[in-house]
C-alpha cells in the first residue's frame, strides 16, 4: 500500500552533495559552447570527492566517491584545470584528503554507450570505481544515432541505459549538454536534440552569460525545466581565485550544516 511505501522509507536523506543532490537523482546541465560547463563538472567531481561542497566551497560534507567521464577534452587541458582544483581541495581538506576517491574515465574520441562493447566497458568502470556521483560530458559524444533512426528513439534508448546503470550502481548523475543554435542572435537554453532529454531529469539548470559581464567570467544560473524537488540553487557563478567557479544566491548562501544526517 502507499502507507507501507512511505513507512519503509528512511527518515534520513542520502545526500551526495548536501542540500543539492541526492543519490539516484539526474541533472542535465545545458549551456552554449565554451562557457565553462565542462570545468564545472570537474569541480563537482573533485570537490565532492574530498568532502567539500562544490557550491558553497566549504568543508561540511563527508567525502563521496566520484567519477569524471570526459569524452571530449585533450588530456593537457584537463590536467591544467584539475591541478588547480586538487591544490584547492588539499588546502581546504588536508586532514582527510584521499586521491583514491576521485577517478576519471578519459575517452576524448567519445564512446557509443548504445554499443555492447562500450556499454560493457562503462559498466566495468562503474563496478571498479563504485562512484556515488558520476559527472559525464558532453552528452552528444556518449552515444551515436543509427542510420534512419529518429532522435526520439535514440534518446529513449540512451536514457533507459543511463537509468539501468544508475539503478544498479546507485549513483547520482550529472550530464552536460549543448543548447541548440539560435537565429537572430537569440538562443533557447534547452537540451539539443530529442524532447526526451527535456522530460527525463530531475533538475535542468542552464548557464548563460551575465548581461552586465559578457566576457563569460560571470554567468547566470537559471532552469530550463521545472525541478522535481525544491533545492536552493544559486543564481550566479563567477570565475574564482582558487576554485574555478564561485556561486552566489539571491538571499545569501544556504546553511548546509543540518543536512548531513543522510550519510
Amino acid at each position: 500500500t502507499l502507507d507501507d511505501f512511505c513507512d519503509a522509507a528512511s527518515e534520513t536523506r542520502e545526500w551526495v552533495i548536501p542540500l543539492f543532490l541526492e543519490r539516484g537523482e539526474r541533472m542535465l546541465l545545458v549551456a552554449g559552447e565554451g562557457i565553462g560547463k565542462g570545468v564545472l563538472l570537474r569541480q563537482l567531481a573533485v570537490a565532492a570527492g574530498q568532502g567539500i561542497n562544490p557550491f558553497t566551497l566549504r568543508k561540511h560534507q563527508p567525502p563521496v566517491r566520484t567519477l569524471l567521464v570526459d569524452l571530449e577534452n585533450p588530456a593537457a587541458i584537463i590536467r591544467r584545470t584539475v591541478e588547480r582544483m586538487l591544490l584547492a581541495a588539499y588546502r581546504d581538506a588536508a586532514d582527510t584528503y584521499d586521491p583514491g576517491r576521485v577517478s576519471i574515465w578519459h575517452e576524448p574520441a567519445g564512446v557509443d554507450l548504445r554499443s555492447p562493447v562500450d556499454f560493457a566497458r562503462f559498466d566495468s568502470v562503474l563496478a571498479h570505481t563504485r562512484p556515488d556521483l558520476v559527472c559525464l560530458g558532453p552528452l552528444y559524444k556518449a552515444f551515436r544515432k543509427q542510420r534512419g533512426e529518429s532522435d526520439e528513439d535514440a534518446a529513449q534508448d540512451m536514457t533507459s541505459r543511463f537509468d539501468d546503470l544508475r539503478a544498479r550502481h546507485g549513483f547520482a548523475l550529472v550530464l552536460e549538454h549543448h543548447a541548440p543554435k539560435g537565429g537572430g542572435g537569440s538562443r533557447e537554453l534547452v537540451p539539443f536534440g530529442s524532447s526526451v532529454w527535456q522530460r527525463w531529469p530531475e533538475f535542468g539548470p542552464a548557464l548563460s552569460p551575465h548581461p552586465k559581464n559578457r566576457d563569460r567570467q560571470r554567468l547566470l544560473w537559471t532552469d530550463w525545466r521545472g525541478p522535481r524537488d525544491t533545492r536552493p540553487w544559486p543564481t550566479e557563478l563567477a570565475w574564482g581565485p582558487t576554485w574555478p567557479w564561485t556561486f552566489t544566491w539571491e538571499h545569501g548562501m544556504p546553511d548546509v550544516g543540518d543536512q548531513l544526517a543522510g550519510f
